[in-house]
């Protein structure tokens, strides 16, 4: 009732003021102290996701200064590269009939590019620039 309307009041017209507003029926002090309790509770929420986070957070740079470092031993390095590609499939010993589905599957790959770029362009020849 009359408290609402007292506090949805304006105060204007003021040369301190100058055209600016400041609400009744709230005081600046309940103000600051609801602001202060909002910041606590910021405060321990934040204090909560850092004591959750910093276990994780340790054990994930842990593994990434391991795994995402560069190799040490670049001896090891060349003898697995040399072990996975002496596991590949030699090409030369590929079947006619099996190197004529690759290259129909080549084929393929290439057509669905092509009809997207006529599907994208709208057009069947070129771009239309105007």
């Amino acid at each position: 009732g009359k408290l609402e309307k007292e506090a949805g009041k304006k105060i204007g017209g003021c040369s301190s003021h100058s055209g600016g507003s400041v609400k009744l029926g709230v005081p600046p002090s309940s103000r600051f102290f609801a602001m202060a309790a909002l910041a606590k509770s910021l405060a321990s929420k934040g204090n909560r996701l850092v004591t959750f986070a910093r276990p994780h957070f340790e054990t994930f740079s842990k593994h990434a200064r391991r795994e995402l470092g560069p190799p040490t031993d670049f001896g090891a390095v060349q003898r697995e590269a040399t072990a996975l590609w002496a596991k590949a499939p030699k090409w030369t010993n590929t079947p006619v009939r099996r190197a004529f589905q690759n290259g129909l599957v080549c084929v393929e790959i290439a057509m669905w590019f092509f009809v997207g770029e006529i599907i994208g362009k709208r057009n069947f020849i070129g771009y239309k620039t105007k």
